[in-house]
């Protein structure tokens, strides 16, 4: 037998649908796929506002936000999206040290992939964390079971405790983010159901580089002193060499002053520095 269509949802501008199951979501220029997993999400159609584009916000229970561009979306866009615990998360992928969960997991699949915006709500101050710390989003690498940093510019609203940062293409595309398959064996599910994403909190900023990988402060400390160790063995050996041609310099002063009061004793017509020497 043919597959049960998904209901439709058609979205109205400012009137919030909640999506339980899968659903296609019907625009005037698309039509969305949702599915939120065993829980649900709310779809909601914002129009364009100043300096702002149209798009259609999901949100799962735990508040954070997925938005997706309408110019941006093909004609079938699908949207894999659930809330995920953060503790239950970080139970088998562990953070770094220094990392402190500061909001609720989520777990999103693009297809095709998306650039999005995604906003998370950030969780109270943890005891015995100092105030202000730094929060940047980290994506879970399921294939090495390692968190790495969102390379992208980050926005934090201290009034909404929301924090807010743009996925990528680049990084949904990382054979680490989704597969279906060859996951470290401590990460489930491994089902290409969705990437994991949450905020930590950190004692250091990340630097991040262009391939989405990060640096800690420490690193790039030593990578200074590393720096500028070589520069102070590189002008130590350009003194010592300028030292050398200093002495060859004043040998040669020493030997024009004196070598004709030497060829004269010696009975010689003194010969200039460089001179060739006579034919014997």
């Amino acid at each position: 037998p043919a597959p049960t269509p998904a209901p439709t949802v058609t979205l109205v501008s400012g009137d919030p649908a909640t999506i339980t199951g899968e659903s296609q979501l019907v625009l005037d220029s698309a039509t969305v796929t949702v599915a939120p997993g065993s829980g649900s999400v709310t779809a909601t159609l914002v129009e364009a506002a100043e300096g702002e584009e149209a798009k259609v916000q999901l949100a799962v229970s735990s508040g954070t936000t997925v938005d997706l561009p309408l110019s941006a979306m093909g004609a079938n866009q699908k949207v894999q999206l659930q809330a995920v615990s953060a503790s239950s998360v970080a139970a088998s992928s562990p953070p770094p040290s220094g990392y402190t969960t500061a909001s609720e997991a989520v777990a999103i699949a693009l297809t095709p992939p998306l650039k999005v915006n995604m906003s998370f709500v950030l969780q109270s101050l943890v005891a015995g964390r100092r105030n202000g710390g730094f929060h940047r989003v980290h994506w879970l690498d399921k294939k090495e079971n390692e968190w790495k940093p969102l390379c992208s510019e980050h926005v934090k609203n201290d009034s909404t405790r929301m924090l807010t940062a743009p996925v990528t293409i680049d990084v949904q595309e990382d054979e680490g983010f989704n597969p279906s398959s060859g996951c470290a064996s401590a990460v489930t599910p491994c089902d290409g159901s969705g990437g994991t994403l949450l905020v930590f909190e950190l004692d250091e900023e990340v630097s991040c580089d262009s391939g989405g990988g990060g640096l800690s402060g420490g690193a790039i400390a030593g990578i200074v002193i590393g720096t500028l160790a070589g520069l102070g063995l590189f002008g130590a050996g350009g003194f010592f060499a300028w030292k050398k041609m200093q002495g060859n310099d004043d040998r040669a002063a020493l030997y024009q002053s004196t070598s004709p009061s030497l060829a004269a004793a010696l009975g010689e017509t003194p010969k200039p520095p460089g001179a060739p020497e006579a034919a014997v």
